[in-house]
């Protein structure tokens, strides 16, 4: 369809001036470089008009000595349409090879497209996949963690009672060795007192006293020696105590390289899913440019339809024209 501003006239003045002037043969790219618009189909419809009206006026300024018969006129049109006939149809057919040759590559393309397309859309899918894995495994561990931490706060708070403990069993310690050395050395200076003045009254006496002495003295012993016991089984309890907290702060400080593992596996996770989604997102603009692809190849496509149907309608146009003449001659 022509748009507006351009007639048959202005394309007739344009091909006068091309080829009077400069001596040119016109074209559709010339018509349009000297008019400064217009489309192929409208120039290109124009351009035929005026080139068959030019063919007709040159057989009708043809030297007349005698008039020319209508089988003459009719033979030298067919002739005129056959060669236009043979010519259209040699440039439709290398018109129609060339546009299969795009529409064969165009479509090669976009099998080759869609094949991409998939691929991705699996790697997609495998991705995703490994991203669902990867975050179960990472509920896996973060649950693994909290249990970890939590008998790390166990082991933690009986680690602070056996350390309490073991204070209360030092004060405890300390408190009955000082009372046993205040008795004993209360015994001693009573009984020293004693057997100052057993001597000092009566030998008889100070033997009795020396026995009871050394009776009181065994009995002390005896005491000191349980006492002695007690002690021993203290620190034994003690040097228990103290092997129970050196190997809770064994298991603190396995707790505490689980923790940091555990952390640093986290981090790698963390990393690995900004990986994913990096790659997630190249193959979103992937498909953003197939699909713009896509979309090229299909505008080209119609556009080639477009101008199969204008040349169509042309070499309709023309057959038309040519069956008129054929009336108008009979």
């Amino acid at each position: 369809m022509a748009r507006p501003g351009i007639e048959y006239i202005d394309v007739e003045e344009a091909i006068e001036t091309l080829v009077r002037a400069e001596k040119r043969v016109p074209t559709i790219r010339r018509l349009r470089d000297y008019l400064g618009q217009g489309s192929d189909t409208t120039l290109s419809k124009h351009l035929n008009t005026w080139k068959s009206e030019k063919a007709l006026a040159a057989l009708s300024d043809e030297p007349t000595l005698t008039p020319p018969s209508s089988s003459r006129m009719m033979k030298h049109l067919e002739q005129a349409w056959s060669e236009m006939t043979k010519a259209n149809q040699e440039k439709m057919q290398k018109v129609l090879a060339d546009k299969e040759k795009v529409i064969q590559l165009q479509a090669n393309d976009i099998a080759q497209a869609r094949a991409q397309y998939q691929e991705l859309q699996e790697t997609n899918a495998l991705l995703q996949s490994k991203c669902d894995d990867y975050q179960v495994a990472q509920l896996r561990h973060e649950t693994a963690f909290g249990e970890l931490t939590a008998q790390h706060d166990t082991l933690r708070g009986q680690y602070g009672q056996a350390i309490e403990a073991n204070t209360q069993l030092e004060a405890t310690t300390k408190k009955i060795l000082h009372r046993f050395e205040q008795q004993y050395e209360q015994t001693i200076a009573s009984l020293r007192k004693k057997e100052e003045q057993l001597m000092v009254n009566n030998q008889d006496q100070m033997s009795q006293l020396m026995k009871q002495t050394e009776t009181e003295r065994h009995r002390q012993m005896v005491r000191i020696d349980e006492l002695m016991v007690q002690r021993d089984k203290l620190k034994e309890t003690l040097c228990q105590r103290e092997q129970q907290i050196t190997g809770l702060e064994q298991v603190n400080q396995q707790l505490k390289l689980n923790e940091s593992t555990l952390q640093n596996a986290l981090k790698q996770g963390d990393k690995q899913i900004e990986n994913y989604r990096a790659i997630r997102e190249d193959f979103a603009q992937r498909d953003k440019m197939i699909l713009s692809q896509n979309n090229k190849i299909s505008e080209q496509l119609g556009r080639s339809c477009h101008e199969f149907q204008a040349m169509t309608e042309k070499l309709d146009g023309l057959q038309a024209r040519l069956n008129k003449s054929k009336k108008a001659e009979v």
